[in-house]
């Protein structure tokens, strides 16, 4: 569970940093968030993915 707080928090510095800011001055701001999951089928555990895009307001 730590690393995947590490792994969020790596994504959020990058995201915010990466970023450029849109004409009207909002920030788009993006995070991964890295899921291991049991599955049926070899390999038997995966790694699923979401990914959160949001903005803010200048």
């Amino acid at each position: 569970m730590q690393f995947l707080t590490i792994v969020f928090f790596a994504a959020q510095v990058v995201a915010a940093l990466a970023n450029p800011l849109e004409a009207r001055g909002a920030a788009v701001h993006t995070a991964t968030k890295v899921f291991h999951t049991i599955v049926k089928q070899s390999p038997f555990l995966v790694d699923k993915t979401t990914t959160i895009v949001w903005t803010v307001p200048p």
